[in-house]
């Protein structure tokens, strides 16, 4: 069921916000390009539905008015670019504009923790394009260790058995997310992240306790962003994320950056900007150094590697599978960071699968996929969810293989999977599914299935 409080671009958020219709909208705008005397400006509500729309932007002059109504000064307009200078107007300012200190780190950590529950669902991103994202990556490798000065003067203290149960209560929450997916997860996941913000702002630490403190909310921020994901709201997972690298920067733990970037990542791969994931993956890989966890280090290479296979980078590709498997396997995973504790030699096959798939390359596709997805009926070796986002991939090889009874088969259990537990990450993959199926509809039992999900809508977001 699509959320009544779903909008697909920010200036229909900042809008809706400031409680004004189209049509009120148009004149506050025509109002404030008089007033700084750039002229007339015809007062139309159907000019606002257009840029709402994504499919006209507006005039130089028009943005400069609208920038005026929510205080974003015109050097960020110019700077940022149509749309994305208008997030500056949602409440991300703090996230996107001040400097990379531990106050504004934290700052924005408040920002992110208490406005989960009113924050309308929002499926286009905070940052959209290459350069934004080039910015974000400059200011955070520029900010310097003397800017990671905690605020002091609270009166009750963190003690270690705090931090214990802090851990514990991320694992719980995993296992719930794991268990019964994102929608019922979400607001556990919220409160814990509120829970960790509130432990950052308002109790006293020295610096061991201050850096463990803020590597928990960059884990819990990260783990909000997934969940996010998975419900479709974009605009907070990527704003999670941008705060997971924050806390992680002021903690100093160079394996929490490079795991937030890497979500950052992943988030531009999936959504079908892989060349947006480029800065991220290089920032990270810039981090990289000998006493980084191998499963750090691995998921790096993998999701490296899907990048390339998205870009049709064969070689890279290769190069960056081979570096992940060979990560994964040196050295010991007992010390592994809670946050890669679900990455595994299958997960890393999977994810070469689909690679592999992306490339055309079928038949080492499945011999990737098919020992870790199992036949049809049987348990796979990976938690549900991945099994059902890959089983995309495996089908779109079956295809291409003539194998349309194997490919319906991953449709079939797609679509029960959906039913149960809906995802924006499976649903995407299923939708590009389909269109496989779409394509072999000459084949009869690829039509037959189709026919039947005709009739069939188990694919929603909430």
């Amino acid at each position: 069921m699509t959320s009544s409080r779903s909008v697909r671009h920010p200036l229909a958020l900042v809008r809706q916000q400031a409680g004004h219709t189209h049509g009120s909208y148009a004149r506050l705008v025509a109002q404030a390009h008089a007033a700084l005397g750039l002229g007339h400006m015809a007062a139309r509500r159907e000019k606002v539905a257009r840029w709402e729309s994504g499919r006209v932007v507006p005039e130089l002059t028009a943005q400069f008015a609208i920038a005026h109504i929510h205080g974003i000064p015109q050097e960020e307009v110019l700077r940022r670019g149509w749309p994305d200078w208008i997030h500056l107007a949602t409440g991300h300012s703090t996230l996107l504009m001040s400097p990379w200190t531990a106050e504004e780190s934290l700052n924005a950590l408040n920002h992110i923790a208490s406005t989960a529950t009113i924050y309308p669902q929002q499926e286009s991103l905070i940052i959209s394009d290459f350069d934004g994202l080039q910015d974000i990556v400059t200011s955070w490798s520029n900010a310097s260790a003397s800017s990671r000065v905690f605020p002091s003067g609270k009166s009750r203290r963190v003690e270690a058995a705090t931090m214990e149960h802090l851990k514990k209560l991320h694992i719980a929450t995993e296992h719930v997310y794991v268990t019964f997916g994102p929608h019922i997860a979400s607001q556990l996941a919220d409160t814990y992240l509120e829970l960790v913000s509130a432990l950052c702002l308002e109790t006293r630490y020295g610096a061991p306790a201050a850096a463990q403190l803020c590597a928990a909310a960059s884990d819990a921020a990260t783990l909000c962003g997934w969940i996010a994901f998975e419900r479709g709201n974009q605009a907070r997972a990527q704003a999670c994320y941008l705060t997971a690298l924050r806390t992680a920067s002021i903690a100093e733990d160079p394996e929490r950056e490079i795991y937030a970037l890497i979500m950052l990542a992943k988030q531009q791969i999936e959504l079908s900007d892989p060349l947006n994931s480029v800065p991220l993956l290089d920032a990270a890989r810039r981090v990289i150094r000998s006493d980084i966890n191998v499963r750090v280090e691995a998921l790096l290479e993998s999701t490296s590697a899907t990048a390339s296979a998205f870009l049709g980078e064969r070689t890279s590709f290769d190069r960056y599978t081979d570096a992940a498997f060979t990560a994964f396997a040196t050295g010991s995973n007992d010390d592994a960071p809670i946050f890669t504790e679900w990455l595994t030699e299958d997960q890393l096959a999977l994810m070469a699968g689909a690679g592999a798939a992306e490339l055309g390359q079928a038949e080492r596709a499945l011999d990737w996929l098919e020992p870790v997805l199992g036949p049809a009926g049987a348990a796979p070796r990976v938690p549900p969810r991945e099994a059902a986002f890959h089983l995309s991939s495996a089908g779109r090889a079956y295809l291409a293989l003539g194998a349309t009874d194997e490919a319906v088969s991953c449709t079939d259990s797609m679509v029960s999977f959906l039913a149960d537990r809906p995802s924006c990450g499976i649903q995407a993959e299923f939708v590009r599914l389909r269109t496989s199926l779409i394509d072999h509809r000459h084949i009869p039992a690829a039509l037959d299935r189709l026919e039947r999900l005709g009739n069939l809508a188990p694919f929603r977001k909430s």
